[in-house]
């Protein structure tokens, strides 16, 4: 169990920069996972079906696509120029950035002497670290330049996507619509206020 939450001691900037601007590729199928719970109808659970397997195959191709050095270098440049914007908004990004990998340093070690203790600590430590630059992140990538460039990586990941595969434009078509379909059909959408 304590391994798979090590799992959640990733970076948040890396993948809150490509969550952000790639919101339709990666939002969609956790969408699908969150909302695939008690109490929905079969056609529910048939389009939460098909958006799992649709996301999965736009992941994988994602993921190719970022194979590719020229892709890695853009996102590099993009995760850079947030960084530098975020250290801007707030100077303690850096020091908070330090501190969460000594946290997974630190974390190695406790889970390897299975200091249950020490571990529970670290991880509150570190998610209280990391929604502190997530608000950060948030607010950088709202920057107008930011924003632009998150759009020009999402248009170059996304043709990246379509020279490995043709089919990629109409498989993240079929994911978007999918979660409209399951938004504007779910038990209970017309309540929107709140």
């Amino acid at each position: 169990m304590l391994v798979t939450r090590a799992n959640r001691f990733t970076p948040p900037l890396r993948l809150g920069a490509m969550a952000a601007g790639l919101a339709l590729l990666a939002a969609a199928p956790l969408a699908a996972q969150a909302s695939s719970g008690a109490g929905t109808d079969a056609s529910t659970q048939k389009v939460q079906q098909e958006m799992r397997e649709v996301g999965q195959k736009v992941i994988q191709l994602r993921q190719q696509a970022l194979q590719d050095s020229a892709m890695q270098e853009e996102q590099l440049t993009l995760q850079q120029e947030i960084e530098q914007k975020m250290n801007d908004i707030d100077s303690a990004t850096s020091t908070r950035n330090d501190r969460m990998n000594q946290i997974k340093q630190s974390f190695q070690q406790a889970r390897q002497s299975q200091d249950t203790a020490k571990i529970r600590s670290l991880m509150t430590e570190y998610q209280t670290l990391s929604q502190q630059n997530q608000q950060t992140q948030m607010q950088a990538m709202q920057d107008k330049a930011i924003a632009a460039d998150l759009d020009t990586f999402r248009t170059d990941l996304i043709k990246k996507m379509n020279d490995i595969d043709p089919s990629a434009d109409s498989l993240i078509s079929r994911l978007e619509a999918l979660q409209a379909k399951l938004q504007g059909g779910a038990p209970g959408g017309s309540g929107q206020g709140g």
